[in-house]
């Protein structure tokens, strides 16, 4: 029950817009968020030496390799954390209530397990995850995020066209 009602908040919490648009600062199909600290639902926080843990989105799929620390009730997850490049679906993006940052929310399935994201990104090039497996604790991870495509700017793409 718990894991629903947070899930529930971290939706909620979401300004959400239709569009899937690149904004002047953050496209949110080409990103990369790589972890510097773990924070699991139950266990003492993890922070530094995890630089090799990232998430990344490029077009209509997600690579995930995060380490993962938390009750699990059901059996098909494994001992490597979550290492899998699947599409997502359900891609809905927002900002923060401060509207200091954009929320890229998405869901992927991999084998039974349905995992629920929701990525808050800064223009400052801080980054959050919180990841929701289905059966599973939460667990949230803080890290900087770095663009996977150059964004031209409106004035830069004009100034070629002349």
């Amino acid at each position: 029950m718990k894991h629903v009602v947070l899930s529930m908040i971290m939706m909620c919490s979401l300004a959400v817009s239709a569009q899937n648009e690149p904004t002047e600062w953050f496209t949110p199909t080409h990103f990369k968020v790589e972890i510097e600290e773990m924070y699991p639902e139950r266990y003492a926080p993890r922070v530094g030496a995890m630089h090799e843990f990232s998430l990344t989105l490029s077009g209509d799929s997600a690579m995930v390799y995060l380490p993962y620390l938390g009750q699990v009730h059901t059996a098909v997850f494994h001992a490597d954390g979550l290492n899998f490049d699947h599409k997502y679906s359900d891609m809905k993006i927002g900002t923060t209530r401060k509207r200091d940052g954009l929320v890229v929310a998405f869901s992927m399935r991999h084998l039974t397990v349905d995992y629920r994201f929701a990525v808050t990104v800064y223009k400052n090039h801080e980054a959050e995850i919180m990841v929701q497996p289905m059966g599973a604790d939460m667990c949230r991870y803080v890290g900087t995020w770095k663009p996977t495509v150059k964004i031209v700017e409106a004035s830069d793409a004009e100034g070629k066209s002349k």
